[in-house]
């Protein structure tokens, strides 16, 4: 099936030789952020190798869709080739994306291609569809991730989810409810979460916070990271990832990372790094190297041990790529414990 649609934006939008390159290498070790602008700068393109990157195993995706109105879902599986199981990831979209997938659809394919299953549920159909009530919103994700389950598993010729290896990723809205289902996992029947990470969690005004009071239903050997940006920062301790980050005591600080994303308008475009990261049809570094690899590098680290050298604030996690002139894109800020 085609898997392309339109897609929506939710974030505004040379050196040549050895000396660039080891102006570049210099730079990167240093996580020195630009001082002066160059508009004739261009933007880092996505890096081939590693996480976040474009050396695919798969060249698309098959898109199935089933269930109806906000318990409806998406079940999207590589192709290209075709897979018999995979690890399976749950991807939740934010408020206010009410059908299809394209809110979430680049993070979506980028995930199936690099050989995972992808359950989106369609938990929402209108602004009051399910109420913007969180524990509606729960309700309707968890029949959405249910309904997907339930359909691979009814035909065993379908690829199958490797529920032994699942992890999470939540945008705003779907980031509260993302760590509320995770924590709920066992009592809802639904997969052991080896890793979780969230794009600016954001629980809305009718919620509080929107986290559940307690959080130890999330396995202490989770893996976590709470992704925030400058355009969108929460750092009153009552929202977001500073609300969340009070209840993860019980898993230990090396498995969880709270991470900042900086706008860098050295070049042009700029890299406008603002509510939305995850989301939208322009991409550029701050989803490569902001959402994409973290996400990759958390998922791999959990399931396989690889790639934990991009977690834990190390330089290769900081490191945001190189404008075009060799300077290098403001580095993420990196913590344990919330960002100040």
């Amino acid at each position: 099936m085609n898997d392309t649609q339109p897609r929506s934006r939710l974030r505004r939008w040379p050196r040549i030789g050895l000396l660039a390159t080891a102006l570049a290498t210099a730079l990167f070790l240093s996580t020195t952020p630009a001082t002066a602008d160059n508009p004739a700068a261009t933007p880092p393109t996505q890096p081939v190798s590693g996480p976040g990157g474009s050396a695919y195993a798969h060249t698309g995706m098959n898109v199935t869709s089933g269930g109806s109105g906000a318990s409806a879902w998406y079940v999207f599986s590589p192709a290209g080739p075709t897979i018999t199981s995979a690890p399976i990831s749950i991807i939740l979209h934010g408020y206010g994306d009410f059908s299809g997938y394209a809110q979430m659809a680049e993070l979506i394919k980028h995930t199936v291609r690099q050989g995972n299953i992808v359950i989106y549920p369609r938990w929402q159909t209108s602004p009051v569809t399910p109420l913007p009530i969180m524990e509606h919103a729960v309700g309707t994700a968890v029949n959405g991730i249910k309904g997907a389950l339930a359909w691979m598993a009814a035909d065993t010729s379908r690829p199958q989810p490797q529920l032994d290896k699942a992890t999470y990723f939540g945008h705003s809205y779907g980031g509260v409810i993302t760590m509320n289902v995770t924590n709920r996992h066992v009592s809802l029947g639904l997969p052991h979460p080896a890793a979780i990470m969230l794009d600016e969690p954001d629980g809305g005004p009718l919620n509080d916070d929107g986290f559940d009071a307690i959080m130890t239903g999330v396995p202490a050997t989770t893996k976590v990271a709470c992704t925030i940006s400058d355009g969108y920062t929460q750092s009153d301790p009552t929202h977001g990832c500073y609300a969340l980050w009070s209840r993860l005591g019980h898993i230990a600080d090396a498995d969880k990372d709270f991470i900042r994303v900086h706008t860098d308008a050295y070049g042009t475009p700029d890299l406008t790094a603002v509510h939305g990261m995850s989301t939208g049809a322009s991409l550029d570094a701050i989803d490569y190297y902001g959402i994409w690899r973290n996400w990759d590098a958390l998922r791999s680290c959990a399931l396989t041990g690889a790639d934990c050298d991009y977690l834990n604030d190390t330089p290769q996690q900081r490191y945001m790529g190189v404008w075009s002139d060799g300077t290098p894109v403001t580095p993420l800020t990196i913590s344990n414990a919330p960002i100040v």
